[in-house]
């Protein structure tokens, strides 16, 4: 069985998704540390030609709170804010308006939710919107052994789900080593995804490593769901 194991992200790359495809079982790590300039609250949708990030805003966000335990702040406000940054960057889009109230149905939550919450939430989302069957759990409800490095973490929520392969980003490659994995039985695998261009604004040039929300928004949600299958696994 090949378990994959991410801190949740609110409306990830492509990558993220053809992570999902890829595992059997799916597990968001919510109970490490935030990471400020991370991902898990933020990333970038396509404006006037170039890449422009958002940002969900966040209550006493730190590196020494665990993911699960940071909120967001002023979640109703920056939701119409939003939406409105959405308007102007992709009202001609030919999926506009069935995405925009994708976004409003994972975020006009009332009052303030944890990111993690959140960020779980737009993954679910968008994975049942284009027909992604993924097999979601959450480390901080796991028995799992929250001491020592990181492979040993990995290696005990792999060993508590019965998995046999940890299949991982390929920009984690250095992070891991297959000896860490291979005495208790456990193959490391690693994810590189495929470029994929398409059609986006007219006479613009195009704009890579976008949230999933930009390809949602330009493409029929069966291609969306097919290139989330265009990826290699590599030892």
């Amino acid at each position: 069985m090949r378990l994959a194991v991410m801190q949740p992200y609110f409306f990830p790359y492509l990558g993220y998704f053809q992570l999902m495809h890829a595992s059997d079982q799916f597990v968001l790590f919510d109970d490490v540390n935030f990471i400020k300039r991370g991902y898990i609250h933020r990333n970038n949708i396509l404006l006037n030609g170039e890449a422009k990030m958002f940002s969900v805003p966040l209550s006493k966000a730190s590196q020494n709170v665990l993911i699960k335990d940071v909120s967001t702040s002023g979640l109703k406000d920056w939701l119409v804010k939003f939406q409105s940054q959405l308007h102007h960057a992709y009202s001609k889009a030919p999926n506009y308006t069935v995405i925009s109230e994708l976004v409003h149905q994972s975020c006009s939550h009332e009052g303030e939710m944890s990111i993690s919450d959140l960020a779980s939430l737009s993954l679910k989302n968008v994975c049942k919107f284009i027909g992604l069957d993924v097999e979601f759990s959450q480390t901080s409800s796991m028995p799992y052994k929250r001491t020592g490095n990181a492979s040993e973490k990995i290696r005990s929520i792999c060993e508590l789900k019965d998995a046999d392969e940890y299949l991982n980003p390929i920009n984690g490659r250095h992070m891991y080593d297959v000896d860490d994995f291979s005495p208790n039985g456990i193959k490391l695998s690693f994810l590189k995804m495929k470029e994929h261009e398409y059609s986006q604004l007219k006479d613009a040039s195009f704009v890579t490593n976008l949230s999933i929300l930009d390809l949602l928004m330009f493409l029929p949600k069966e291609q969306v769901l097919k290139m989330t299958s265009d990826y290699e696994i590599l030892d």
